[in-house]
């Protein structure tokens, strides 16, 4: 039979005089109670081990989905204390496609204004990684900072006018992939559509190197953006049906 191990009080039966225990008994309780230290400390030790691992745990799990955006932060995204926020940097008129509005200016008599469609999505922030947050400039919303972005290139080339008819542009489009493995990229749709006239629709994929950790990757994920609006306002440029806008 098994010795038993214990005190009196966890013996309530015991009568208060035991028997002096065997050197057997002695040794079988000495190691039943080494055990349980060991089991309890190695609980311990795992529970500190996981709580320490899980800023890193997590968004190494999420970085396989999706991006996902929405409208405003919603309570079922959980962004973990600590993590960083992102900023995109406020956009820098292209050389190479003020180049190109210059070219069509050539005969243009009617200078636009570019607004964003008041009914369409805004893009106010994207979640990178499953936690870190992107957000425009300010915490601007994307549309913003695409309409100033239009704005800003038509009037370094003379074609833009504060006063003047008033173009609808919006995105369709608005995403990025982070990319654990291979290349990321940005992925923007717009359409630009003036009343009376078939709407100019374009499609930009703008790629870079990806394969890097969370932290990493978002950060170029914002400061690639600049480029990836670079590209996508070239494309609306050179688009058939954009300079007849501005005649």
């Amino acid at each position: 039979m098994e010795p038993r191990c214990g005190t009196i009080r966890d013996r309530p039966h015991a009568q208060r005089a035991r028997p002096v225990p065997s050197r057997k008994n002695m040794t079988h309780c000495t190691g039943l109670v080494a055990l349980r230290r060991l089991r309890s400390a190695l609980s311990s030790t795992l529970r500190r081990t996981l709580v320490a691992a899980l800023p890193f745990v997590v968004p190494l799990a999420l970085s396989f989905a999706p991006a996902a955006h929405a409208e405003r932060p919603k309570e079922h995204y959980i962004l973990l204390p600590g993590f960083r926020e992102f900023y995109a940097n406020s956009y820098t008129p292209s050389a190479k496609n003020v180049a190109l509005l210059n070219q069509l200016k050539i005969g243009a008599t009617t200078p636009r204004r570019v607004a964003f469609h008041p009914d369409k999505k805004q893009f106010d922030w994207l979640l990178c990684r499953g936690s870190y947050p992107i957000y425009a400039p300010g915490q601007a919303s994307f549309a913003t900072l695409l309409e100033a972005a239009v704005n800003l290139e038509l009037q370094q080339a003379g074609l833009a006018s504060e006063d003047g008819p008033k173009v609808q542009i919006w995105l369709d489009q608005f995403d990025f992939s982070s990319a654990l493995f291979g290349n990321a990229h940005w992925a923007i749709d717009l359409t630009l559509a003036d009343e009376g006239k078939p709407p100019i629709s374009v499609t930009s994929v703008h790629e870079f190197e990806g394969r890097h950790g969370a932290g990493t990757a978002c950060g170029q994920i914002s400061f690639q953006l600049q480029t990836a609006l670079e590209g996508v306002l070239f494309k609306l440029y050179s688009a058939p049906g954009f300079s007849a806008l501005f005649r």
